[in-house]
This record gives structure tokens, sequence and C-alpha cells, in this order.
């Protein structure tokens, strides 16, 4: 039948397409992520003024000099609120003689003026932090995406090259079936690396029969003319429901495995332990 049978990639198969679609939607969310805004070290033009909004609040509310400050002399008030946030940016809280004298010369309310406003510039500076840290976990994130995304595009490539279309096979899996009680949907081929089928079959009993796996299974296997066996765990019988069948190629041969109590030298038991794992397709290691 291999001979015969014309084997064609499907480059636009549903499976792939969805695949790949997956992909550029995870590409592209990385991609957003990754330009939005990224981390500052210093305050913008907002938060300054947000800054010197609260100190005004607090402050410069009661004061007798508000007036002043904030009409003729205002720009004077915001330079002296710059001129603050610099000096503890750089030094701490513990502002310099010079700035002490220069607030006091220009507020009446010095001591007050200094606290809020480096409170107001602590409770800043820690959203700032917070901000910047969510920033470099946004990126992390960003980079695992588009990371994951290549990875995605990679297996969708390999499903791609190892699917086939076999018109002939599909026509006769779904007359063969239909013979005995099973209605088939869909098919699709793949062939492995190592030249192994691996056909899904979507189908479901017909006129609410009671159909077997593995009368589903035989029959695939006289279509192929290959030991095909169902995959481990699949369901044991066919309902009235369509699902997805998923039949491998079996291997060629078996191995039957044993222990035997023979110890090493003069040992009477052998401290040796063996682990064996069923693998698909039949095969064991």
């Amino acid at each position: 039948m291999e001979n015969t049978r014309e084997k064609d990639t499907v480059s636009h198969n549903p499976y792939v397409v969805r695949i790949d679609k997956f992909a550029d939607v995870l590409k592209n969310l990385s991609q957003i992520f990754l330009h939005l805004e990224g981390a500052r070290s210093s305050f913008s033009h907002e938060e300054v003024e947000e800054i010197y909004a609260q100190v005004q609040e607090k402050v410069c509310k009661g004061c007798s000099g508000r007036a002043d400050c904030l009409g003729v002399h205002q720009l004077q008030t915001h330079q002296l609120i710059y001129e603050v946030l610099q000096t503890v940016e750089k030094f701490g809280a513990d502002l310099s003689t010079e700035m002490s004298r220069k607030l006091a010369k220009r507020c009446m309310r010095p001591e007050e003026f200094r606290r809020e406003t480096l409170e107001a510039f602590q409770n800043a500076k820690q959203t700032l932090l917070w901000n910047n840290r969510l920033v470099q976990h946004r990126e992390g994130c960003a980079r695992q995406l588009d990371a994951f995304a290549d990875a995605v595009s990679d297996a969708a490539k390999e499903i791609g090259d190892s699917i086939f279309v076999d018109e002939h096979l599909e026509k006769k899996l779904k007359v063969r079936l239909k013979k005995i009680g099973i209605r088939m949907l869909s098919s699709v081929f793949f062939v492995n690396a190592r030249g192994r089928y691996e056909i899904h079959v979507t189908v479901k009993a017909m006129r609410e029969q009671c159909v077997t796996t593995k009368e589903l299974v035989k029959v695939v296997s006289e279509c192929t003319g290959r030991n095909m066996v169902p995959e481990a765990d699949e369901r044991p019988i066919l309902g009235n429901e369509y699902c997805t069948v998923i039949c491998m190629e079996g291997a060629s041969y078996y191995t039957l495995r044993g222990v035997a109590k023979l110890g090493k030298g003069c040992d009477r038991i052998s401290g040796d332990s063996f682990l064996m794992m069923e693998l698909p397709g039949g095969k064991e290691g």
C-alpha cells in the first residue's frame, strides 16, 4: 500500500493553522509587554506635581502666607519643592545647612514643610520602586512568552511535516467503520521521524450501538496493513457522542521482564533494583 499511496505534506492543516495562530498571539502579546513604559530612575513631572499638591494641602492650607506663596511667589515655591527633592535624593533626610537656611527664609513653617515633603517623597519613592519591580517582572514574562511562542511555532512545523493526506485511505476507513456501526467525522494521518503511523479518528457509535475501541483499532489495522494499537488509557467503548481515538503503530516485538533472585558473590539476595516503564507505541524502557 505504501508504494501506491501518495503522501502530501499538509501545509494548511487546521491543526497547524490553529497552533500557528496561537503562536502569533503569544508573539504579539510579548511585543506589547516589551514596548510598554520601562523602568524609571526619577520622578515624572506629574509625580512631582502630586507631591507638591500633598504638601500644599497639609502645610500651606492653614498658613497665613498662603496667598503670597501660591500667588506672587508661586514659581519660587515650585522651585523650592524641586530643590528640596533633589537634596533629599542626593543626601537623604538630613538637609544641608544651606538648604535649611533657604527653606527657613522662604517658608513660615520650615520644619512642617520639610517633614511633609520628606513623607510625600518617601511614599512616591516606594511607589516608584514597586512599579519598577513590576516592570522587571513584566519584561521577564514577555521574554518567556516570546520563547514559548518560538517553541510552539517549531512544534507546529514539526506537526505539519508529519501530517500527510491519503483520500483513498480515508474513504476506505469511513466505509469499513460504517459496516461495524461506527460513523467517522474526520481523520488525521501522521508519520513520525521513525516512519511509524499515528492516526487520529473522530468517531461515534451509530444507532445507540455499543462498539469497543478494539474493534475500531482492528479495522484501522486492516485498512493500513499495519499493527495499530490504541493509545494508553484510551476509552474502551465508543458512545453516541463524537470523540477522538488515537491509533498508534505498535512495536514489531515485545519483551518480557522478570526478577532473578541471584545474589552477587557470596550474597544470598541481590540488592539491585530495576524499573521498567511503558512507553508509547508498545515500547518499554
